[in-house]
């Protein structure tokens, strides 16, 4: 456990202090930015904004974000493991006492802070843009629903962990995906292709429920839509998702012939 707990402190320290993190977080400013910008100009019709205040824009550009933020987290997944070996540098954490089990636990649970830390972001990135450009506002109103300022607070930050959850599910495929490539640039294109080809999954209704993309786009709306009984059920889908990857990633990985 300590191990683990090690691991991950290096992943969060490295996270936090990259130059990475911060182009992330330029690029979230800057189309942020552009959003506001078509708003002022066409309207609601020209921007994925319906209210133009503080208080609603970062809850409003959740969806908006998603293919960014998919490629953001397969770069991250990918790194976790194809960073060390490339670098050559992963046989020589696990000639420590570091079990292969224990380094795969580190990597998801570091994959599960950068997709927190990246939605998160995202909020209070969104708060900044939304109140220099449009005020603080008198309420938040999300999905047809208008919440008093502080209760939507709230509501924005549940919208925001329901998004890390689902993400955090194609995260670990895209770790899982790591495992098996050589080159970190291979496995963030073919998980990009995976989320451009499963946003298709929309026409197929029988089916999209089972399909992360799905969950990507829709499960932190749901949460002011849909039934409980739809919620729960999604919410088993994402999880499943991270339980099968998670544990397919962990057999292979210590059973895996580490190339470097």
């Amino acid at each position: 456990m300590r191990n683990i707990v090690t691991l991950l402190k290096f992943e969060t320290k490295r996270l936090l202090t990259s130059k990475i993190s911060l182009l992330y977080a330029a690029i979230y400013g800057l189309c942020f930015l552009i959003s506001a910008y078509f708003y002022s100009v066409y309207g609601s019709e020209g921007s994925v904004l319906v209210t133009a205040n503080g208080q609603s824009f970062a809850i409003q550009h959740l969806q908006a974000s998603f293919l960014f933020t998919g490629v953001f987290v397969a770069i991250y997944a990918s790194s976790l493991i194809l960073q060390e070996r490339t670098k050559g540098t992963i046989k020589n954490i696990l000639t420590r006492p570091v079990t292969r089990g224990e380094f795969w636990v580190s990597r998801a649970l570091s994959l599960t802070v950068f997709v927190i830390f990246i939605s998160f972001m995202m909020v209070v990135i969104g708060y900044i843009v939304g109140i220099a450009c449009f005020g603080w506002g008198d309420y938040m109103e999300f999905a047809n629903l208008r919440y008093p300022p502080v209760e939507g607070v709230f509501q924005t930050l549940n919208a925001a962990l329901a998004f890390s959850y689902a993400y955090l599910g194609y995260g670990m495929m895209a770790l899982v995906m790591s495992i098996f490539m050589d080159q970190m640039i291979t496995s963030v294109t073919v998980m990009t292709l995976l989320l451009m080809v499963g946003q298709y999954a929309e026409v197929l209704p029988n089916l999209k429920v089972g399909v992360i993309m799905h969950q990507m786009l829709f499960y932190h709306i749901d949460l002011f839509k849909a039934s409980q009984t739809v919620i729960a059920w999604n919410g088993f889908v994402i999880g499943l998702y991270i339980v099968v990857f998670f544990s397919l990633g962990w057999v292979t990985f210590r059973q895996q012939n580490l190339k470097v």
